[in-house]
């Protein structure tokens, strides 16, 4: 879980491999919020070797995954599904200040629908 407002904050990641259902739920606080952008960012590593997680530069999923936070005002969420199985390491990125209150930022799997 991710709860900032901050901007450069990466939040823990979460290992995808086996969990073909994976989502992203963002939530704003109950505040007007002005400006903001939570990307998302995926690495390839070994848990068991690097057991904080890949130490180097991650790289950006794009802006398909990109949310705004102006739209997560007045606890407004927005959820973000990523396709099957398609990532390994995954987390969330607060890549440009929120502005005028926090967002949650929340990443569920499963391994069933």
């Amino acid at each position: 879980m991710l709860d900032v407002s901050d901007d450069a904050v990466r939040g823990q990641w979460i290992d995808a491999t086996l969990l073909p259902y994976l989502a992203a739920y963002c939530t704003g606080s109950d505040d007007t919020l002005s400006a903001g952008l939570i990307s998302f960012e995926e690495a390839d590593f070994n848990p068991d070797e690097t057991p904080g997680g890949f130490g180097g530069t991650w790289s950006d999923m794009g802006s398909t995954y990109d949310v705004t936070a102006a739209n997560l005002s007045d606890l407004a969420q927005v959820a973000v599904h990523f396709p099957v199985g398609k990532y390994r390491f995954i987390r969330p990125f607060i890549e440009t200040a929120v502005s005028g209150g926090t967002v949650t930022v929340v990443l569920v799997g499963t391994a069933s629908s």
